[in-house]
């Protein structure tokens, strides 16, 4: 399939997510962020079969799922507006296009997650098996090589973290990008 492919596509695992999105912070400063032209963070994905894209302002992102959408006749929510708090962020913030897909939660959300209780065995196999193929449809469209996807600059990116709120608290658990509290762990390493 790669020879299929107009752009190349790297999966990557990210480690450490929880405790900081330590591993794609690492990887998004020891790459040349010029070479990626789109992040799709797939992160709490099969706990339910349906597909929710958030894409942080990246119309592009939203108008290839929204032709997946249509092409394979199911829903896809389709959501603007950031979410700060997953693998794809360390991007976003440098205004690299990203997004996280996710399972829709529904009712009071997974419940379990991030608990002793967050086992494999909370997986539906069908519905991370519906999910995966909806997102790597999604990757095929991003891939083409036609297919412009716009940047944002990162001080867009800030204003809007600071009108949407995310700001107080990101900053109250050290986790603020942008000046103080300190950018990240490790960020003196990479400046």
């Amino acid at each position: 399939m790669a020879d299929d492919l107009e752009t190349r596509v790297r999966f990557v695992v990210f480690g450490a997510e929880e405790v900081g999105l330590y591993g794609s912070y690492y990887w998004s400063h020891t790459h040349d962020l010029n070479n990626v032209k789109c992040v799709l963070n797939v992160d709490g994905a099969g706990y339910s079969r349906d597909l929710e894209i958030h894409h942080h302002g990246f119309e592009a992102i939203g108008e290839a799922f929204e032709e997946v959408e249509s092409e394979f006749d199911v829903p896809i929510a389709i959501v603007d507006g950031l979410r700060p708090h997953s693998d794809h962020w360390p991007f976003v913030q440098r205004g690299i296009a990203g997004a996280q897909g996710r399972s829709t939660a529904s009712g009071s959300g997974r419940g379990w997650g991030h608990t002793h209780g967050d086992t494999f065995d909370k997986l539906d196999v069908r519905d991370l098996r519906e999910l995966s193929v909806l997102c790597a449809a999604g990757v095929v469209k991003l891939a083409e090589a036609d297919r412009p996807i716009e940047t944002r600059t990162a001080e867009d990116i800030r204003e809007e973290t600071v009108e949407s709120g995310h700001d107080v608290g990101m900053k109250a658990t050290d986790t603020w990008p942008w000046g103080e509290p300190r950018p990240w762990p490790w960020a003196d390493e990479f400046e």
